[in-house]
């Protein structure tokens, strides 16, 4: 997340860094929010010990 609070926009461009950045496709920044937010959600229950 750290790495994203430069961007601008509402996707991301995937490329691939060993051919020659080669345009793999988008990650929209929701999905990355989303994800992030599931990742907490599992860590926090997994702390408490409700999940």
């Amino acid at each position: 997340m750290h790495q994203l609070q430069d961007v601008t926009g509402e996707a991301i461009a995937v490329v691939d860094d060993k051919a020659d950045d080669a345009f793999l496709g988008v990650v929209y920044e929701a999905s990355i929010a989303r994800a992030y937010l599931q990742y907490s959600e599992e860590l926090r229950r997994e702390e408490h010990g409700t999940g």
